[in-house]
């Protein structure tokens, strides 16, 4: 299934009828955040349901 992994999550959860999807984030720092997107934050803003992201150490 191509596309990006954002997308991909959402529409799996949407599919499945999921309650609640839980990511790791890496924390990137600002820069590279800005310049390439973070992946649990289009999630979190996308996603219908509860999004939990667990932020690495």
């Amino acid at each position: 299934m191509p596309g990006h992994p954002a997308e991909i999550l959402i529409h799996i959860a949407e599919e499945g009828y999921y309650d609640l999807i839980v990511v790791a984030d890496k924390g990137m720092g600002g820069v590279k955040r800005f310049l390439m997107g973070s992946i649990s934050e289009a999630v979190a803003r996308y996603a219908k349901c509860p999004v939990l992201i667990i932020k690495s150490k």
